[in-house]
């Protein structure tokens, strides 16, 4: 009878906790490698290729990595070598590329237009949730805080964080004094 691949997976968890339970997953692969054989089987009855950790006709055999299609093959076994162990890589990990920076297009289209004709004006900008890039250095900013507009001039420091991070939008002066007086007596 031939055993049954185990997938490990794991359902409903933040993309931080599956990175940790795939980390262990590989560690231990990697430790039982060096105490079993690894070695290719052949087609399993999910039609795809496999590689378990044992010997094939083992019951307990643990399925460790699988090629994304059948054009792509497995490099032969290494052994029980756990410094080839980067060779193989889990195929179902996938690079992550980082999101762009979300900048307004016409900000965008004013600080490049700028940049080329080396003027440096100030802008008037209402949306706050434009990421500052190093193309605004040396930039003015006027940043609208809800009534008038704030100057800021970008810094290097300041790359990276968002426009509105610089201007707050509501500053706090206090109660009117006819507010603090208490309307109501309290009853003794």
């Amino acid at each position: 009878m031939a055993p049954q691949p185990c997938d490990v997976r794991v359902p409903l968890m933040h993309r931080e906790g599956r990175r940790q339970v795939r980390r262990a997953v590989l560690a231990l692969a990697a430790a039982l490698a060096t105490l079993a054989v690894v070695g290719p089987l052949g087609r399993t009855s999910s039609d795809e290729p496999t590689l378990f950790v044992g010997s094939p006709d083992a019951s307990g055999a643990l399925r460790l990595f699988r090629p994304a299609d059948d054009v792509r093959r497995l490099p032969a076994p290494l052994g029980a070598d756990p410094n080839q162990w980067g060779l193989l890589k889990p195929l179902d990990k996938k690079v992550m590329a980082r999101r762009p920076p979300y900048i307004t297009i016409n900000l965008l289209n004013k600080i490049t237009r700028m940049n080329k004709e080396g003027v440096k004006e100030t802008i008037q900008v209402y949306q706050r949730a434009s990421t500052i890039i190093p193309a605004m250095i040396g930039h003015t900013i006027a940043l609208h805080n809800g009534r008038d507009f704030v100057p800021v001039t970008i810094m290097e420091g300041m790359v990276g964080f968002k426009l509105a991070d610089f201007v707050p939008t509501h500053t706090f002066k206090g109660h009117p004094k006819s507010m603090k007086v208490t309307k109501y007596r309290s009853g003794r």
